[in-house]
């Protein structure tokens, strides 16, 4: 459990880096990435929504609040922070600094990670840039 805790710290220090081309030695060539919106996406797709998230937040920086691990299963809760300097679900950057907390679990074998899971608070951060919610239409 302790090495897959490492693992998990490794690929969180990666992303911290930016440093999205070498976190494929660190996944399963059948990898799959669930989002929160439910999608199972496969490494590459992986990889562009990283790319996205950091393009909006270039300076975007995960610290661990709690880790833990149990078999082959690694939770960890996180708390993001960055500075918006590209559109981010479509508002436009604004330079405002903001935060949102995260839990990020995966599942890893044979030392590497063959899927996982986030579920990131984005509707706060996105609060914070401005965003509003407008209720629909009732037919």
């Amino acid at each position: 459990m302790e090495a897959n805790k490492a693992l998990v710290r490794h690929w969180l220090d990666l992303w911290n880096q930016h440093a999205l081309d070498q976190l494929a030695g660190l996944v399963a060539p059948n990898y799959v990435h669930h989002t929160s919106a439910g999608d199972h996406v496969d490494f590459s797709s992986f990889q562009q929504g990283f790319a996205a998230v950091l393009h909006a937040y270039p300076d975007m920086h995960y610290t661990i609040s709690h880790l833990f691990a149990e078999g082959d299963l690694t939770a960890v809760y996180v708390n993001a922070t960055g500075t918006q300097q590209g559109s981010f679900f479509g508002i436009a950057p604004n330079g405002s600094r903001s935060s949102f907390t995260g839990i990020y679990h995966c599942r890893i074998q044979n030392g590497q990670i063959v899927e996982d899971w986030d579920i990131f608070d984005l509707l706060t951060a996105l609060f914070r840039l401005g965003a509003t919610i407008q209720a629909g239409a009732s037919s």
